[in-house]
């Protein structure tokens, strides 16, 4: 089946990158030609079984999503599957920026909102190094770091129960 009569427009070769989900599974697609209607998505022979006419996915290109619907499928001469995918609808995404030390995704980078953070961390591990019983023991200052931790947790339940 060739591709619908509709002008279509070549997308530059370094922004064809896509990705279409199907079911639970991303492939990764080239976006070749578009219109206002239609993608024009190359795919690899080995994964094209899965792709069916008229099966619904998430076609991610160019820093957006589209719900779309398998229109056509047809094998190219140098041996690429083609597919021509109808738009649906554009879905929207909030993408919220949050200041995160466990990122959800692992292509997120961890982002610190303080620049005292890694001070604070490295003060806790120090502190933690100067209870061990070893250290702490040795240098004589596990017995007050675990004096004053107590005389916080007691002045703090005396703050609650007034």
């Amino acid at each position: 089946m060739q591709p619908s009569s509709t002008v279509r427009i070549p997308v530059q070769e370094d922004c064809q990158c896509g990705s279409f989900t199907l079911g639970w599974r991303k492939y990764p697609v080239r976006i070749t030609h578009l219109n206002i209607e239609f993608f024009t998505a190359q795919i690899e022979q080995k994964i094209a079984k899965k792709f069916k006419v008229s099966k619904f996915g998430i076609l991610r290109f160019q820093d957006a999503e589209w719900r779309v619907e398998i229109m056509s499928k047809w094998v190219r001469q140098d041996g690429y599957i083609e597919l021509e995918l109808k738009q649906l609808e554009e879905l929207v995404t909030q993408r919220v920026d949050r200041a995160s030390l466990l990122a959800r995704n692992r292509s997120q980078k961890l982002i610190t909102s303080d620049p005292l953070l890694p001070l604070a961390v490295f003060m806790a591990v120090f502190t933690a190094f100067l209870i061990l019983p070893g250290l702490g023991g040795r240098w004589g200052t596990s017995s007050f770091i675990v004096q004053w931790a107590e005389n916080c947790f007691q002045a703090v339940r005396k703050l609650l129960r007034t």
